[in-house]
């Protein structure tokens, strides 16, 4: 039994078959929805994360540690994905497909460790409907995969708590390696779930006896330590720590202080996972306003739900101890310690969790306001209430047609059409100009046709300008997704606009390839 503020909330230990039945269609419907949106255009990063490292040998995919798209271990996945299924864009995102379903489930039972079976059941709900859980679930790209090893992680924390068997403690150290091993960012995560357990020690918020505990904690992190240092050994020696892994892209807010830019990051971060669900197209003003309610709501009563679980956590959790709270103080450490704030997917994993707290607040406040007012208390209410919003996101994220990628828009949606075009017209020694970015996805469609990489400018060729075009040159244009045909003229030292003859070569629905002639054609100064 467990007391919310003068409301008694009965935790049974096993599941009912109506929340059996509830947990199986949440996980239907998510694998549904992960498979509805797995089929759409290779977006950038994954293209780059198949050409560059997991289309190559085992030893490149473990050894060429040259830009954080290498997510090593989940490389190392696609890789033997790719080898038993092809090339095709599906059997590339396999791994984060099969993990971001896997994480449903998953949600349920860490969830019911922290607030029992109802919070846990509406928290796998919305994880079922999650878009940036959707839309990464068919981006091949390690964020599932890491999000499936945090909550396991949880799932083991609280047995530790519990038992602090050897057992636990070794899926402990193996669940923290390859949540590491597939990117570092896993430092969030596992840090939080680390410090959590210490806290919780020393609170005596454990079954067990505390220094026991926390020897044991802190063996186990050497250990993770080493165990990770000795995966990473290979790209260490072959090619150190670059620059783009250590400081990745990001985008900052100009004229704000960096201490200042974290909170407010931190919130725009919890917003854009929730109303980024509206960038999409062809969408008729009345739709759109319905998105932005409902998307509104949502997050509105998200937060709210949140903040209530936060400030209750002595009642309304098993743990005295917040483990949502660790991970923002944790994660603010990190950030301030690395002087960037990470792009927002990097937090994709901590959405299972602020949906459990928010869960948790919101049955808390559903279950004060039917005490108050004498509403029905049915199984059947409740259950009807929480299937009708899973719905009804289900439904936000098929009008928008697209589940969560605005980062992703600079993907080049036409880029396999654009590959199957430009094969039929492509001559030896011809040159295409694409802008770097959305040439990424051109690339991977040109290695699952067959076209020799070759003939793309850049790929081969580190200097801007200085590769002779014995042949013809084409220049691939796409204002939808950011690369006018000024941009790539810019990046590849050619002559400008007013000096160029464009001839339209090939036409897709919203890019276009252009013969390029030149009445003096020149390249490093030398007239051809």
């Amino acid at each position: 039994m467990d007391r919310w503020s003068g409301c008694t909330i009965r935790m049974n230990k096993r599941i009912t078959r109506a929340q059996q039945a509830l947990l199986l269609f949440f996980v239907v419907l998510g694998a549904g929805l992960r498979l509805f949106f797995l089929f759409g255009p290779m977006c950038h990063d994954e293209a780059e994360t198949f050409v560059v490292f997991a289309s190559k040998s085992l030893w490149v995919g473990l050894s060429k540690y040259t830009l954080p798209n290498n997510q090593i271990f989940h490389t190392l996945l696609v890789h033997e994905s790719v080898s038993l299924f092809g090339n095709a864009p599906w059997a590339i995102r396999l791994p984060a497909l099969l993990a971001g379903i896997l994480v449903i489930p998953a949600t349920f039972f860490a969830m019911e460790g922290f607030f029992g079976q109802k919070p846990a059941l509406l928290a796998t709900g919305l994880v079922a409907v999650s878009w940036p859980l959707v839309s990464y679930s068919g981006n091949a790209r390690g964020y599932t995969i890491q999000t499936l090893l945090f909550l396991l992680l949880l799932i083991v924390a609280k047995r530790i708590k519990r038992k602090n068997d050897m057992a636990s403690w070794v899926c402990f150290v193996f669940l923290g390696t390859l949540g590491l091993f597939t990117a570092p960012t896993m430092i969030y995560f596992f840090g939080a779930v680390a410090i959590w357990l210490f806290v919780s020690a020393l609170r005596g918020d454990t079954q067990v006896l505390p220094t026991k505990l926390a020897l044991k904690l802190v063996l186990s992190c050497v250990a993770v330590v080493v165990l990770v240092l000795l995966l990473y050994t290979p790209a260490l020696l072959r090619t150190g720590l670059t620059r783009d892994v250590l400081r990745p892209t990001t985008y900052s807010l100009r004229m704000v202080p960096f201490v200042l830019q974290v909170p407010i990051r931190m919130v725009g971060t919890v917003a854009f996972f929730t109303f980024s669900v509206m960038f999409s197209f062809s969408r008729s003003a009345p739709v759109m306003v319905i998105i932005i309610i409902a998307t509104a709501a949502l997050t509105v009563f998200l937060a709210y739900g949140c903040v209530l679980a936060t400030v209750r956590n002595k009642w309304l959790s098993k743990h005295k101890t917040n483990l949502l709270l660790i991970a923002l103080f944790w994660s603010t450490l990190i950030v301030l310690a690395q002087g960037y704030f990470p792009p927002e997917r990097v937090f994709i994993p901590i959405i299972p969790l602020y949906f459990g707290y928010a869960s948790a607040g919101l049955c808390f406040a559903w279950s004060r306001l039917r005490a108050r007012y004498r509403l029905p208390a049915g199984r059947t209410v409740a259950y009807g209430m929480l299937v009708g919003l899973v719905v009804v996101c289900t439904a936000v994220l098929m009008i928008a047609q697209v589940p969560w990628q605005p980062r992703d828009m600079t993907t080049m949606r036409d880029a396999g059409a654009m590959a199957s075009k430009l094969k039929q017209i492509l001559r030896p020694k011809d040159v295409v100009y694409a802008e770097p970015i959305t040439r990424m996805s051109m690339e991977y469609y040109f290695l699952k046709d067959g076209i020799s990489l070759s003939y793309i400018y850049f790929v081969q060729d580190n200097n801007r300008g200085k590769r002779e075009v014995p042949g013809r040159a084409f220049i691939v244009m796409d204002y939808l997704d950011g690369a006018p045909p000024e941009k790539t003229i810019r990046w590849a030292g050619l002559p400008p606009l007013s000096q160029t003859r464009m001839d339209l070569a090939v036409c897709c629905d919203n890019s276009a390839a252009f013969l390029l002639t030149w009445p003096k054609r020149t390249v490093s100064g030398k007239e051809i």
